[in-house]
């Protein structure tokens, strides 16, 4: 008698678990299965925490007018007047896409849709949704410098992103920085000393 289709599709598909069972057994069998999930693990968290352009908290905003690009056919379209060049907001979620690119799920500072009317309806925090967009399609605001040996940076970059750096924290504006040879350590210490001098006045 033969079996119907459908329990011959079981059938194989118990089969071939039970072959990629017997594999999985002997790679682990030189290793506890935690062991290789701590690695995988470890993997994930180097290549989001180091490659990663953002990370949960970074502050990001558009680096291209969004809501221009969009069609009426678009489930995106009501808020097209919002995802203007510029619009800032804050990573939730991290996660890589089918192109190898990392992307973020990002809350805007600002949430509104728009009608066929054009009349805006602005969203509390609490009602305000997630927003894909690739690393092609963003730009990190706050950059730490605690993190700036991880970012392959000129000297002038660096001391740059010092400057902005101490100014925000401050609330005060940097006079400059002074610097010996392009050497990066000394652009910091110029820019902090710019910072203290800010202070003073």
């Amino acid at each position: 008698m033969e079996y119907p289709n459908s329990v011959n599709k079981i059938v194989d598909t118990v089969t071939a678990v039970i072959e990629h069972q017997i594999k999985l057994d002997a790679l682990l069998s030189s290793g506890p299965a935690s062991y290789y999930l701590e690695k995988i693990k470890l993997y994930a968290d180097v290549l989001f925490n180091k490659f990663s352009p953002f990370t949960v908290g970074s502050k990001i905003k558009l680096n291209k007018d969004v809501g221009s690009l969009l069609t009426k056919d678009s489930g995106w379209y009501c808020y097209r007047k919002m995802l203007y060049l510029g619009a800032t907001g804050t990573v939730q979620e991290v996660d890589i896409n089918s192109n190898k690119k990392f992307v973020a799920y990002v809350i805007f500072d600002e949430e509104f849709s728009v009608n066929d009317s054009e009349s805006a309806k602005y969203y509390k925090e609490d009602d305000k949704g997630l927003f894909c967009f690739s690393e092609d399609d963003l730009e990190v605001l706050d950059k730490p410098l605690d993190k700036i040996k991880d970012i392959k940076l000129s000297a002038m970059e660096l001391a740059s992103l010092a400057l902005e750096r101490f100014s925000e924290e401050s609330g005060t504006k940097c006079k400059g920085f002074s610097f010996v040879k392009h050497n990066p350590h000394s652009m910091l210490m110029g820019a902090y000393g710019g910072y203290e001098e800010a202070k003073k006045e």
